[in-house]
C-alpha cells in the first residue's frame, strides 16, 4: 500500500464516529466563509492599503492566474479519465474497499464519477496564499497559509482527495501565481486603473463581482457555463457531453457501470412529508 493510502487510512480513522466532528470537517472543506472568503478579503485589504498602480496590477494578474489554475485543474480532472489516466476519489477507490468510512452526513453519491487529481481547491487557495504573501508579507501570509493548509488537508480524512492530489494542485496554483508576479505587465493593462478613477462606482460593482467569484471558486459561473454548453448543438454540445460522460469500468465503476464505492454510502429513501410532497432522506 503506497503512502497516499496509508495517510488516507490513518486520517479517515477519525471519520464516521461522531456526526458533530464529521459535520465540522465538512464545513471546513465546503464552506467558503471558512477558507476562500477570508483570503479574498485580505486581497481587498491589500488593494486599498495605499497600493501603487503596479502593485494593484500585480494583484489583478495574480487573481487571473488563480482563476486559470482552477480552470486547468478542472480540465485535467475531466479529461484524464477519458484517456484512462484518471484517479478515483478515495471514497470510491476499490483498493480502499472496506477500509475507510463514509463521513456522517455526506450526501450519497457525492463526488461519484469525479477524478481527484489534481485538487482544484488546493490550486485556488494556495494561489491566494502566495499572492497575499508576495504583496502583504509574512504578517498576512503566515495566517493565510495556515488557513489554506487546514482547509485543504481536511479533504483527506473526508475521502475527497489524496495528499498527492493536494500537493499537485497546490504546486500548479503556486507556479501560475508566481509567473503572474514575475512576468512584465503590458502597458495597456494599466488602463483598467483609469476606469477606477473615472467611474469609481461602476468599478466597485465590477470588483464586487470579481471578488465574489474568487471567494466562491466561481461555482455559479461554472454551473451556468456547464448548463449553456450542454444545450448547444453541434461540436460544442458534444464536447460538453464528453466532459460529463460516465467513467470507464476501470475508473471507479463495475462492469455494468455501477459505482464501486469503497466506503458504504448511506441509503436513500423517499417519504411523504406533511405537506404531501416527497422528501429524500439519508438513512
Amino acid at each position: 500500500m503506497n503512502l497516499d493510502y496509508i495517510i488516507t487510512k490513518f486520517a479517515n480513522s477519525f471519520v464516521g464516529q461522531n456526526p458533530l466532528i464529521d459535520g465540522l470537517m465538512w464545513q471546513l472543506c465546503a464552506n467558503c466563509i471558512l477558507s476562500t472568503v477570508p483570503l479574498t478579503a485580505l486581497l481587498v485589504f491589500l488593494w486599498n492599503r495605499n497600493a501603487s498602480d503596479l502593485q494593484r496590477m500585480r494583484l489583478l494578474a495574480g487573481a487571473v492566474a488563480i482563476g486559470t489554475s482552477g480552470l486547468v485543474s478542472r480540465i485535467l480532472q475531466k479529461m484524464l479519465p477519458i484517456i484512462g489516466s484518471g484517479r478515483t476519489r478515495p471514497l470510491y477507490d476499490p483498493n480502499l474497499t472496506g477500509i475507510i468510512h463514509w463521513p456522517i452526513g455526506l450526501p450519497p453519491h457525492a463526488f461519484e464519477g469525479q477524478s481527484s487529481w489534481p485538487s482544484d481547491t488546493a490550486a485556488w487557495v494556495f494561489g491566494l496564499v502566495l499572492l497575499i504573501w508576495l504583496n502583504g508579507g509574512k504578517r498576512l501570509g503566515i495566517p493565510a497559509l495556515c488557513l489554506a493548509a487546514f482547509s485543504s488537508l481536511m479533504r483527506i480524512p473526508m475521502g475527497i482527495h489524496f495528499l498527492s492530489d493536494i500537493l499537485c494542485g497546490a504546486a500548479l496554483g503556486l507556479a501560475m501565481v508566481l509567473a503572474s508576479q514575475r512576468l512584465p505587465i503590458p502597458r495597456v493593462a494599466f488602463q483598467i486603473l483609469k476606469v477606477q478613477r473615472k467611474w469609481p462606482v461602476a468599478f466597485c460593482a465590477g470588483m464586487f463581482l470579481a471578488t465574489y467569484s474568487l471567494a466562491t471558486f466561481a461555482e455559479d459561473l461554472r454551473t451556468l457555463a456547464g448548463m449553456i454548453y450542454a444545450d448547444l448543438p453541434g461540436d460544442a454540445g458534444r464536447a460538453a457531453q464528453v466532459l460529463s460522460v460516465p467513467l470507464s469500468p476501470k475508473f471507479g465503476q463495475g462492469p455494468d457501470g455501477s459505482p464501486r464505492p469503497s466506503a458504504k454510502a448511506p441509503e436513500e429513501k423517499t417519504i411523504i412529508a406533511e405537506n404531501g410532497r416527497p422528501r429524500l432522506i439519508c438513512l
